[in-house]
């Protein structure tokens, strides 16, 4: 019983040399936070000092520069009616300088009574036992949130001519099947300028016409040098300028991306002597039909 009484007080004694420790170190903890409140009340104060000085200095200054204006005045032979006007604006220059002034020292007299009470509330809360409250954001200024507003895209003007398009290397990498092996990749002057897709486009699988199918069985480089000046509305069909000519919205040159699809049934004879395919351009918000073999491509 005696052993039993022995081990109880160690016990106790522990606990109790624990306690000391958890407190001595929660002291610490304060004096430090104390000491970390009192250096930025100082500095504060300085600075608030430092403004007071500012301000003296200025008007001190504004008060010499007063009293050279008047002396330059009366030395003019027109100083009379210049006077009134002078010092509207020197009065109007001294207003705004010193409500700038005023307006940051009352921020410095805010910024020290906040700093004030949060001392106060470590103090309170360390005297309690209670963790101290995280830093909140400053009374009296609610956060502003600015709606997120979506800037249009410059417009980058009409889209190029066939002849600047083959310099484009993009249009290398549009999509076709591998049993066709077209020589340029061009985009299509006119449905460019399209801005929907057509009932009839969203499968983008047509059946030749009889032109293409003629064109088809030629071979590529098949067209004389003579011929790259003709314009691709000129080699279409009435059936492609029937389905194109409805099609044409305003101009998706503002929109940011588009994508393109590439149509394999569609093929005419393109400037060089190759074959181009025949394209037509989705709009963001409009649903690719799943048919299609599509590529993000920048307009």
């Amino acid at each position: 019983a005696l052993l039993q009484q022995q081990q109880q007080a160690r016990a106790h004694q522990e606990r109790i040399l624990q306690r000391q420790r958890e407190e001595a170190a929660r002291h610490a903890r304060l004096q430090a936070e104390q000491a970390a409140q009192a250096q930025a009340q100082e500095e504060h104060r300085r600075q608030h000092e430092w403004l007071i000085q500012q301000c003296a200095a200025l008007q001190a200054r504004l008060q010499e520069l007063r009293q050279q204006q008047q002396v330059l005045l009366a030395q003019h032979p027109q100083g009379a009616p210049l006077a009134g006007a002078t010092a509207a604006a020197a009065a109007a220059a001294a207003g705004s300088a010193g409500a700038q002034l005023a307006a940051q020292i009352v921020q410095c007299q805010q910024q020290l009574l906040l700093t004030q009470l949060q001392a106060q509330q470590h103090a309170v809360a360390a005297g309690l036992g209670v963790k101290p409250p995280q830093e909140k954001r400053r009374p009296g200024r609610p956060r502003k949130i600015r709606p997120v507003e979506e800037e249009p895209s410059p417009s980058q003007g009409p889209p190029p001519g066939p002849a600047q398009q083959q310099e484009r290397p993009d249009n290398q990498h549009l999509y076709l099947p591998p049993q066709q092996h077209p020589q340029h990749h061009h985009h299509h002057h006119q449905q460019q300028q399209q801005q929907q897709v057509l009932p009839e486009q969203q499968n983008c699988s047509f059946p030749p016409t009889q032109q293409q199918q003629q064109q088809q069985q030629q071979p590529p480089y098949s067209q004389s040098p003579a011929q790259p000046s003709q314009s691709p509305a000129q080699q279409q069909s009435p059936e492609q300028q029937q389905q194109q000519q409805p099609a044409q919205q305003p101009s998706i040159a503002s929109a940011p991306a588009q994508v393109v699809c590439v149509n394999p049934g569609r093929l005419a004879k393109g400037g060089s002597g190759g074959t181009f395919a025949h394209v037509h351009v989705h709009s963001g918000q409009a649903p690719v039909p799943q048919r299609c073999r599509v590529e993000i491509v920048r307009v």
